[in-house]
């Protein structure tokens, strides 16, 4: 990973089991000078795997590594990352680990005694589902105000596909729309 990265950010920091989380964050394409500078496309694709190293280890499977990001899914993010068409990458179930791995974690939370103990898994899953079905302490979404719009005037849907294949996320309702939150 270090021969990957090398000339393109600050020199690898690495922990004994994965990369430095703050070294990744330095990975970020406005980090290499983008938009000012041309980046190349090595700066690109490591730019691509090391974002792809976050969203595993930080958004969809955290763990209680707090500086560091896992080495387990380095692999998966050079596949994703050096990938030239959808064909080269093996499809995985994400949905399906995601899950698995935020009940891992809700069993593994109720059971732990520890001080620094915590929620893994993916807790943004889960706080997004709470949301959903339990209207105790979660912001209103003023259904009425529509997508936010772009610096060309067209709405945000409209920066997918033509056809609407590819529509907002289910956790784009939640961030991208005004919202409520019943203490204020």
């Amino acid at each position: 990973m270090a021969q990957r990265f090398q000339g393109i950010t600050s020199p690898l920091e690495y922990e004994e089991h994965g990369s430095k989380f703050d070294w990744l964050l330095g990975c970020q394409i406005q980090q290499l000078g983008y938009p000012e500078t041309q980046l190349t496309e090595a700066q690109i694709t490591r730019s691509l795997e090391a974002y792809i190293l976050w969203l595993l280890g930080k958004v969809m499977f955290t763990e209680n590594h707090v500086t560091t990001i896992t080495a387990h899914y380095i692999p998966i993010a050079l596949e994703i990352a050096n990938a030239t068409s959808a064909d080269m990458i093996i499809q995985r179930s994400w949905g399906s680990a995601v899950l698995a791995a935020t009940y891992q974690g809700m069993c593994n939370g109720c059971q732990r005694r520890a001080p620094k103990s915590g929620l893994l898994g993916c807790p943004l899953l889960l706080q997004l589902w709470s949301w959903e079905r339990f209207p105790i302490s979660r912001p209103d979404v003023l259904v009425e105000t529509p997508y936010p719009t772009t610096t060309l005037g067209d709405p945000l849907t409209r920066l997918f596909d033509p056809d609407l294949i590819d529509l907002p996320t289910f956790g784009s309702v939640w961030t991208h729309r005004q919202r409520r939150f019943s203490h204020s």
